[in-house]
């Protein structure tokens, strides 16, 4: 069974996963952070309450990520698209060096009505992936954070992306293309040990790691204890 490893922006996490034979990696070079989050995730107004220019922040996640990337060798490496960054990862993606794809997170934190009519379509040249972010329970959902069953369509319809990462607790109702790899975002062992004993799943390629913000660090004993544990 594969694993994926994401949201990596510290230079040991990066090392942890060229080392522990990921498949991807998947980068998160951005610094700047948005100044609020009156949107409630990715709404459109959500873009232009960035700290610095798009330009500034390019460059500043284009220095980042290649610092970062020179750690990493073997694995796939991916661009961590944040909503409010999407824009610009798409329009300079190949200026990020070695970048295989981008990963759309936090993708359920969307309006239903940005769902079905997505502001920024990704061309089909740019492969992508989907971190489908789980719904919290007691929020209603007029606030506009559907449940899992309804944030498929803006992503499967034209241009399916290659693989997504949703909650384990999604596999049984997220109806995705056959041809997408679905990966169980898992954070402890007990997790992968109760995944491994669930009869009926259905078939899923493998597992999804997301790393800590770098002042919190990463507990990497636990992740070698997952990863041991779905390599047996």
């Amino acid at each position: 069974m594969e694993f994926v490893i994401g949201g990596v922006s510290a230079l040991m996490d990066a090392r942890f996963a060229a080392a522990a034979g990921t498949e991807r990696v998947v980068l998160h070079p951005w610094i700047s952070r948005p100044q609020s989050n009156r949107g409630i995730g990715f709404l459109p107004e959500a873009i232009g309450e960035l700290e610095g220019t798009p330009e500034e922040i390019l460059k500043q996640a284009l220095a980042v990520w290649n610092e970062i990337k020179g750690w990493v060798s073997g694995p796939e490496i991916w661009l961590a698209a944040p909503w409010p960054y999407l824009p610009m990862a798409l329009e300079a993606f190949e200026t990020f060096d070695g970048c295989c794809g981008v990963m759309v997170t936090d993708a359920q934190s969307a309006a239903p009505t940005v769902l079905q009519h997505p502001p920024f379509e990704i061309p089909p040249r740019v492969p992508y992936a989907v971190n489908y972010a789980p719904w919290t329970p007691g929020i209603p959902k007029a606030l506009g954070i559907p449940g899992p069953p309804g944030i498929t369509n803006a992503w499967t319809a034209q241009n399916p992306p290659d693989w997504v990462v949703i909650a384990p607790d999604s596999i049984m109702t997220l109806p995705l293309n056959v041809d997408t790899l679905r990966y169980l975002r898992v954070e402890t062992l007990d997790e992968v040990m109760a995944l491994q004993t669930r009869q009926g799943l259905p078939r899923f390629a493998g597992i999804y790691l997301q790393a800590n913000a770098p002042e919190e660090g990463t507990d990497y004993e636990v992740w070698q204890e997952i990863i041991d544990r779905i390599c047996l």
